[in-house]
């Protein structure tokens, strides 16, 4: 990404609109304010609750805390990414070294990172 590219667009997002994204990336909605979807062998899971995200790696009924945040601290970008909840570094590094892409990253998102990468190799 390069001139005016390099930055983020910062769209606020409230419960429902992070539910919506959720959704629309395709985690599915298992009650009681989760939804999960699976990854790499296992699930990710958020609890979405009293303006607070919880996300969760679940295998075999265990489940591990990975990140939480509050709500009003989390926005969209242009490219349908949901950012300040922990699902960009861990899983981007897993893709980069595994190549196992996280669902929920956009096709325009995978782009732009791709782009991203090129403009650093021809550097």
């Amino acid at each position: 990404m390069s001139g005016s590219d390099d930055t983020f667009q910062r769209i606020p997002v409230d419960e429902k609109a992070v539910r919506s994204w959720a959704l629309r990336r395709g985690f599915s909605d298992v009650g009681d304010g989760t939804l999960s979807i699976p990854y790499d062998g296992w699930n990710v899971a958020l609890n979405i609750r009293a303006g607070v995200i919880e996300v969760l790696h679940v295998q075999g009924g265990r489940s591990s805390k990975v990140f939480d945040n509050m709500i009003a601290n989390l926005h969209l970008d242009q490219f349908d990414m949901l950012h300040g909840a922990g699902l960009f570094s861990r899983y981007n590094l897993i893709y980069r070294e595994d190549g196992v892409r996280a669902p929920w990253f956009s096709e325009a998102f995978m782009a732009a990172l791709e782009g991203a990468r090129n403009e650093e190799g021809g550097r």
